[in-house]
């Protein structure tokens, strides 16, 4: 289990957010422009939440 203060959780998020940018590129591309963007630009604001929170736990446990 993946506890509240584990990297692995903000890994997780950064995986999904990862995914979801590409998902987005992908249906920004075709004909799904709104959607696509959307989801760009939540998958960039959970990034932005993630990556930092995700670093510095990760010097914690360093």
């Amino acid at each position: 289990m993946v506890g509240r203060r584990d990297p692995a959780r903000y890994g997780m998020l950064i995986a999904v957010g990862a995914l979801d940018l590409v998902a987005g590129a992908l249906l920004g591309l075709g004909h799904l422009l709104g959607v696509g963007v959307l989801l760009t630009a939540g998958s960039i604001a959970m990034l932005a939440v993630a990556v930092p929170r995700f670093r510095r736990e990760r010097r914690r446990i360093d």
